[in-house]
């Protein structure tokens, strides 16, 4: 369409900018962004003016600059949401992904817990200072055979936590891929834990054939499944005889075994060195299908570290700050004898913790320890 021109050639216009001093339009310029015109103010000088509001104006260097700041900033402030427009498409895609896994799952999402979800939700906590371990368990899983793992170590020190911290380690993963190539190719391929509950798996059963059908569709779902499910169960030792009865003298382990030889599903396990050589040792033909993964209790300068670590994971949750002697804490930690460390400074801190956040204090020290492990434990603790 044919630009219809406001002011025409000859025109006698108000210049404002410069006093409103008086000027002839003598040309339009068309190679501005918004209708421009030439103006005389004499015989000698003219200058060009832009329309503005149904009048001509001459932009001044402080409105040109102006002008432009005002352009950069919108810019500026369209590339940020741009930005976070994608940041939360990003997250989207994720965060569909894991709830479409645990729709098609829907039997193993009835009976366990998402790890990679909780993972991604915050909803874990971390294990530190299990690299190793986690190495250890990713190149098992990653095996063509013999890819199934059973953690073996005391109670409490640490062994759920290690496949917990498996999980965030995975979703990190997940994260940056997600970040660096918006696609969920690779997402796709990485291991999904599932936390799977065997008393979950028994509650409710009254009749013959109940829990059977229940792993049946458990195993059956995984087998189809087009992700990488990895099954986690803590204290794999109930496994033996889990379900058997006089009447159906089949347990979860009998109908796990052909599954797990074929590496049609894989499994991690987890319970104490004991009851492995009670247990799982014997069954010969189940044994041989787990590769075991020591987990040593943590001392010394280690310990320190991650008891720092813990105490600030704490101290954030609670809203706490801590003056603890650290190092007499983790020293102390087998006369806590109800588990070994980590667990056991765990629950002295958590609770410490705890009971300052209902008095309303906003800090803790040694002090405050010492009466946790008196009241815990009985024990007179000294901080020096």
């Amino acid at each position: 369409m044919k630009h219809e021109y406001k002011f025409n050639l000859n025109d006698k216009v108000d210049v404002s900018g410069i006093d409103n001093t008086i000027g002839t339009i003598i040309a339009r310029i068309g190679r501005y962004d918004h209708p421009a015109y030439k103006v005389s103010l004499s015989d000698n000088e003219s200058i060009i003016c832009y329309e503005q509001n149904l009048t001509l104006h001459i932009e001044t260097e402080e409105e040109k600059r102006q002008a432009e700041e005002e352009k950069r900033q919108a810019e500026e402030e369209k590339k940020q949401t741009a930005e976070k427009e994608e940041v939360l498409r990003k997250e989207k895609m994720l965060t569909d992904f894991y709830a479409g896994v645990e729709t098609q799952l829907k039997h193993l999402k009835a009976h366990s817990r998402f790890l990679n979800k909780r993972a991604y939700e915050g909803k874990l906590s971390n294990a530190y200072g299990r690299e190793k371990e986690i190495d250890n368990l990713l190149i098992t899983m990653s095996r063509r055979t013999k890819s199934n793992s059973i953690l073996l170590g005391r109670a409490g020190c640490g062994k759920t936590a290690i496949v917990e911290q498996l999980a965030i380690t995975l979703n990190d993963k997940a994260v940056k891929s997600v970040e660096s190539t918006a696609t969920l190719e690779e997402v796709k391929n990485m291991p999904l834990i599932f936390d799977l509950s065997l008393s979950g798996l028994l509650g409710g059963t009254r009749y013959r054939g109940d829990f059977e059908k229940r792993l049946d569709d458990i195993i059956t779902e995984v087998m189809e499944s087009k992700y990488n499910v990895i099954l986690f169960m803590d204290e794999i030792h109930t496994l033996i005889g889990c379900g058997s009865s006089q009447d159906s003298p089949m347990g979860a382990d009998q109908i796990l075994k052909p599954y797990l030889a074929r590496g049609d599903v894989k499994v991690i396990g987890a319970t104490t060195a004991e009851e492995y050589e009670k247990y799982i040792k014997p069954e010969k033909a189940l044994a041989r299908r787990f590769v075991p993964i020591r987990v040593d209790v943590l001392n010394g300068k280690g310990a320190e570290a991650i008891t720092e670590k813990i105490v600030n994971d704490y101290s954030q949750y609670y809203d706490i700050t801590a003056d603890i002697n650290v190092s007499a804490l983790c020293g102390s930690n087998e006369l806590f004898t109800n588990s070994c460390f980590p667990d056991n400074v765990i629950d002295i801190i958590d609770l410490t913790m705890a009971k300052a956040k209902v008095n309303g204090k906003k800090n803790i020290n040694n002090n405050d320890i010492s009466e946790t492990i008196y009241d815990m434990y009985k024990i007179l603790w000294m901080s020096e």
